[in-house]
């Protein structure tokens, strides 16, 4: 068990199993109440009672018809510091009152007013509850006057609400909250995880036969808490799957060169669980761990990897590593002898894992002797990105001007292998140099984001090769580039954009994408027209019909009559029609026709 139970509860289960459960509860004694509460009322005609009643008694009157006016509250016995009782009141034509401290009057006096509800809280006593009832006109006592526990507790209202009710009654009781500690660490000291279904199931039973809370009484929680410790000798404990699980982590087919097949056979013949005895698992282990023997594996390339693992990260090129050239190259020329880079990524195309692992711990043992006494140097990685700084975003005259620099032209001859000689300090030096002059003379071109994006917006292919050529020439008469303002830039993006919206788009192009076909038109009626739905298709594919002029031509010879120029069905005839319809661009280009529509008519 996770945790430890009280030594005292122990002892207790421990006698239990001796002696009747009976005996047992006859031999558990209560503890005795250490606080308690008296309470007082101001009775219609009657005044305050004399004396102060407690542990539940009656105060007030029943079948006398008399109301409450007020009450005082005290705790009594081995009160703690600052333990107190407040009182709230609802008052007839007052509403309420309150809060009232111990022993002050709750409510009215002289007034003949009655008491209609009252609420009481207990406070900095923690372990108790205050428990109270009333007897209320017309209702008579609002819980059951035998059984305290289902008694309104501290903090909730005790009469009536809206209903000019008067209190007559009232019962008072503090109670000591059960102690759950030992029935609470006994629920917690054990898992599910850790035993099977089966024996979990059973005792959960238990556990749920047993459900006690603060409000029972000690007696009913150590009873509950010993049969929850009873039922937990009969869990059986889960195996321990640990060598299994690590004996099946082991291998993996991509370590495995022959028998994987059989391996895997064995494996699947001993599949066990944690609910499996604890000899199950272990003969399964077994018998995993024997017919991994039989496995032929592949040479482990774990040290191999570590090896070239700097030769694949910085590459060949000394210049970009902090190492020095003849240093760096004879490293990389011995890995080289086992395999390639090729962009970045390591080929085995020399040592692999086929082949034998004393052949992979030799080319180790060389590339790691090279690897050893690399010879540390300046890093030129971030001078020569600073160096070969292309035009990009910046103007071409800025450009030039950066590039025929003197200073620039100064530090940037200087010979790589030179600066490979200096210290790192110096040649950070440098780069800081270039970056300075980068500064000064280079000059942000406009940005070209948008133009782009407007260019790339639209796609020859979807357009007539009218509209397309006259778009062509505007596009051609706006050229910009990074040595443009961003004005110009910006003006000429809006000429292209403006020239794009009269672009018309190929009658294939409308065909394609305007959904036209039986199953979209619907049923028809007399009156529809065929020629004003067609146009609707295209307007919703987002394409603007005034671009085209919409024929249709009838393929059957059925019935149905349909004006040849306006395209309103004027007569139902066959139930239906099938025609095609032509899309003419206005710009003279080229139509097309829609396949053949099935068009139904009713």
């Amino acid at each position: 068990m996770k945790k430890k139970i009280s030594s005292l509860l122990i002892s207790v289960v421990l006698a239990t199993l001796l002696i009747p459960g009976a005996a047992f509860a006859e031999n558990v004694e209560t503890q005795a109440e250490s606080v308690g509460v008296q309470y007082k009322t101001h009775i219609q005609d009657k005044g305050w009672e004399t004396e102060w009643k407690a542990d539940g008694a009656l105060s007030g009157t029943v079948g006398e018809w008399k109301r409450l006016e007020a009450i005082k509250v005290e705790l009594t016995g081995d009160v703690p510091e600052n333990a107190n009782i407040e009182t709230w009141v609802h008052v007839q034509n007052e509403g309420d009152l309150g809060p009232f401290v111990m022993g002050e009057a709750a409510g009215t006096e002289g007034k003949g007013l009655r008491l209609e509800r009252i609420t009481f809280v207990l406070n900095n006593l923690p372990g108790y509850t205050l428990r109270y009832n009333v007897q209320v006109q017309n209702k008579g006592w609002l819980m059951d006057e035998e059984d305290t526990t289902s008694w309104f507790v501290g903090g909730q209202s005790a009469g009536t609400e809206g209903e000019g009710l008067r209190l007559e009654g009232i019962k008072m009781v503090i109670t000591k909250d059960a102690d759950l500690t030992d029935y609470q660490e006994a629920l917690d000291s054990v898992s599910e995880t850790n035993y099977t279904t089966e024996s979990w199931a059973v005792y959960q039973a238990v556990v749920e036969a047993n459900v006690v809370t603060a409000q029972n009484t000690q007696e009913e929680v150590y009873q509950a808490t010993i049969n929850i410790l009873k039922a937990q000798k009969s869990l059986v404990t889960m195996s321990d799957l640990t060598a299994y699980e690590a004996a099946l982590a082991a291998v993996t087919q991509e370590q495995v060169k022959e028998g994987w097949t059989a391996y895997q056979a064995v494996v699947t013949a001993n599949v066990v669980t944690a609910q499996n005895t604890q000899l199950e698992v272990d003969t399964a282990t077994a018998n995993i761990l024997a017919a991994q023997k039989n496995l032929v594996y592949y040479s482990d390339m774990t040290a191999f990897n570590e090896a070239i693992t700097l030769y694949v990260a910085l590459g060949a090129d000394s210049n970009y590593t902090p190492y020095t050239t003849e240093s760096w190259d004879a490293y990389g020329a011995k890995c080289e002898e086992y395999g390639s880079l090729v962009d970045g990524v390591w080929d085995y195309d020399v040592i692999s894992k086929d082949n034998s692992q004393s052949v992979v711990d030799a080319a180790v043992a060389n590339i790691n002797t090279l690897l050893a006494v690399l010879e540390d140097a300046a890093d030129l990685s971030t001078f020569l990105a600073s160096r070969d700084i292309e035009q990009g975003s910046y103007t071409t005259v800025s450009y030039e001007a950066y590039q025929a620099d003197a200073r620039v032209v100064a530090v940037a001859e200087i010979p790589t292998e030179t600066l490979k000689g200096y210290s790192q300090g110096v040649v950070d030096a440098y780069t800081a140099t270039l970056l300075a002059l980068q500064n000064e003379i280079l000059v942000m071109g406009a940005d070209l984001t948008n133009y782009n994006e407007a260019l790339a917006a639209v796609d020859k292919d979807d357009y007539t090769q009218i509209s397309w050529t006259t778009y062509q020439d505007v596009v051609a008469a706006n050229q910009v580039n990074g040595d443009n303002t961003q004005t110009q830039v910006d003006a000429a993006t809006a000429r292209i954009i403006a020239a794009q919206k009269l672009l018309i788009f190929s009658a294939q192009y409308v065909v394609d994408h305007a959904g036209m076909t039986g199953s979209e038109f619907g049923q028809l009626t007399v009156g529809d027209n065929i020629l004003t739905i067609a146009n609707e298709f295209i307007e919703a594919a987002d394409i603007d019909s005034d671009d085209y002029t919409v024929t249709f031509t009838r393929v059957d010879a059925g019935s149905t009559v349909i004006n040849e120029e306006t395209g309103e069905i004027t007569s139902v005839g066959d139930l239906g029609t099938t025609v095609y319809f032509t899309i003419t661009p206005i710009d003279g280009s080229d139509s097309a026709n829609t396949i053949n529509i099935g068009l139904t008519i009713a």
